[in-house]
């Protein structure tokens, strides 16, 4: 035996609707649970996914619509669903949702372009709709009425309170339909909201217009997607399939082993900063360690901390003559007619290397200071006790 659930979502509560009819054209049953400090999308789908495991024991397949405020929302709700295992359940707009459910609402049949209010706990929301083709006019969404702060309040305050606030959102809706340059024909009351009579009394006043509120207004959403809902399968949570790509293996790398590769490269990094303060830099690097042609090329091993330098090719031998320009010039016997070879230009002394930077020179001592002129002594003058009295005897 089949059926259709149809779940709406709001900041309250999650409203969930089923019918055994595989159409919904049978009767409802429903559900309100509220969120409280929970996310929303995320209770919604563990509700769905109870509700298909148990039809799934009886032997029963259960269609399920999820009707939707925004894109937002329609993205979480497609992770939680898909999170639970659940696949191949249908997304509705909300509007078109409870467009669906105004459908089987007879005083809806003379009314082409409407004006959904939706009052939920949480806030208002207002359309204005062209029912024969769906499209959304203008829409607006706002915080001035919420239904709990009506609910909430006492009976000797209440009409203080509501007439004001109800009478701010008829003026947001007549803003609204001039803004959509429609001429609507009727408010729809929808949401928790909709049970106030204030609600009625005080648009009907304002806007002039029929108000009509379908049974149960805080489940029009819902019973909508159940009527859109289409067949769902309820699996596992998906897992991962073995790959088929041929392709070189690479093997996994622990977060300790990326680490320890950390710590070690810092390791190296310090080693080379300590040998460069030492002096070992410049036996690695030469005495110019800016110049290109003796830079050392450091070679990261895989296994080991082995540093390898390149030492620069020696030149090739120069082919150019060894005589001094001076004795070019002059006229050379040819063939060894007994003339000596010219001398070697004498060698060029090799400077001196500086001496390293932590050889300072020693300071010159500092002379010693002359000696303090002794201080005179003064006298004192001399100071007489008085004589002690003698002791009386006891």
């Amino acid at each position: 035996m089949g059926g259709v659930l149809g779940v709406s979502v709001g900041a309250g509560f999650v409203r969930l609707v089923r019918s055994d009819s595989p159409d919904g054209s049978g009767e409802f049953e429903y559900q309100a649970i509220e969120v409280g400090g929970q996310i929303a999308e995320d209770l919604a789908a563990q509700s769905v996914g109870v509700i298909l495991a148990e039809a799934a024991e009886s032997g029963s397949a259960v269609g399920v619509g999820i009707s939707y405020s925004d894109e937002g929302q329609a993205a979480a709700l497609d992770v939680a669903m898909r999170r639970q295992g659940v696949t191949g359940f249908r997304l509705v707009p909300e509007v078109t949702a409870v467009l669906e459910q105004l459908r089987g609402v007879g005083d809806m049949a003379e009314f082409r372009t409407v004006v959904l209010y939706d009052l939920g706990s949480s806030g208002l929301t207002v359309s204005v709709v062209d029912r024969s083709t769906g499209v959304v006019a203008a829409t607006e969404r706002t915080d001035v009425l919420c239904g709990d702060d009506l609910i909430g309040l006492p009976r000797e305050t209440f009409d203080s309170v509501a007439v004001p606030a109800v009478q701010r959102s008829a003026d947001l809706v007549a803003e609204l339909i001039v803004q959509s340059g429609h001429r609507p024909d009727a408010v729809v009351l929808l949401g928790g909201g909709a049970h106030l009579p204030v609600v009625r009394a005080v648009l009907e006043w304002r806007l002039g217009l029929p108000i009509v509120a379908p049974h149960a207004p805080e489940l029009a959403a819902a019973r909508g997607a159940a009527l859109l809902a289409a067949p769902v399968s309820a699996a596992g949570p998906a897992r991962p399939r073995p790959s088929t790509a041929r392709g070189r293996h690479r093997q996994a790398v622990s977060r300790r082993q990326v680490s320890g590769a950390g710590i070690a490269g810092a390791a190296l990094v310090v080693i080379a900063v300590v040998g460069f303060g030492l002096g070992y830099g410049r036996t690695l690097f030469g005495p110019d360690a800016a110049a290109t042609a003796d830079t050392p090329t450091l070679v990261p091993p895989s296994s080991s901390t082995t540093v390898q330098t390149s030492l620069p090719s020696p030149p090739p031998p120069s082919e150019a003559p060894t005589t001094p320009p001076s004795e070019q010039g002059a006229s050379q016997p040819v063939g060894g007619g007994g003339g000596a070879p010219a001398p070697p230009p004498p060698a060029q002394p090799r400077p001196a290397d500086p001496p390293p930077w932590w050889e300072i020179p020693e300071l010159p001592g500092i002379p010693p200071l002359p000696p303090l002129p002794q201080l005179p002594q003064l006298p004192l003058p001399p100071v007489e006790l008085p004589p002690l009295l003698p002791l009386p005897r006891l």
